[in-house]
């Protein structure tokens, strides 16, 4: 009885090795358990503890469970060893943030805002603009009928050479209705 007893503490001071991370000293100690007692199934799940081959694992645990086909710990650790393990997940790649199309729609909706403020900006409710306008009109020296040849705000100056027969006369716009 005194070999059980010494067997209990060495499986207690094994099992608080490796709960501490010394795998090295906890072998050491499940090794000495088992020399002391091959048959004991808390040995055997010990062992099987303290090794990392899963087939190594796998026969101890069966052996354990020959013994005692009731022992808890033996079947829960079995069971866990013989679950399929999940397929390893890849890493997520970090996703840079697309600030050059973001920025390129910014400046975009700015864009088309000053043009609209612009156009909305010249005309007045009314219809009318809000820069007067003037056409040109050209008389030839033939006849007197008058050819619209450009519209431009007056403020704007039209220059006439005079060699040329034409002369040029500025004649007020009326917009066309929309």
């Amino acid at each position: 009885m005194s070999s059980d007893v010494s067997v209990r503490e060495l499986i207690t001071r094994a099992n608080r090795l490796l709960a501490s991370g010394d795998l090295a000293n906890a072998r050491s100690i499940a090794q000495q358990a088992y020399k002391l007692n091959k048959n004991d199934p808390d040995v055997l799940v010990l062992v099987s503890k303290v090794i990392t081959d899963p087939a190594r694992q796998h026969n101890v645990l069966q052996q354990a469970l020959e013994i005692a086909p009731t022992h808890r710990e033996a079947r829960q650790r079995l069971v866990a060893l013989d679950a399929p393990t999940p397929p390893a997940v890849p890493p997520l790649k970090p996703r840079s943030f697309p600030v050059l199309p973001i920025l390129a729609g910014v400046f975009g909706v700015v864009a088309l805002l000053v043009v609209v403020g612009i156009l909305l900006s010249r005309s007045h409710p009314d219809g009318s603009a809000t820069e007067p306008t003037a056409a040109v009109a050209l008389q030839s020296t033939v006849g007197t009928v008058p050819i619209v040849v450009a519209s431009a705000p007056t403020n704007n100056r039209v220059s006439v050479s005079p060699t040329a027969p034409p002369t040029a006369t500025l004649v007020p716009s009326v917009p066309p209705p929309l």
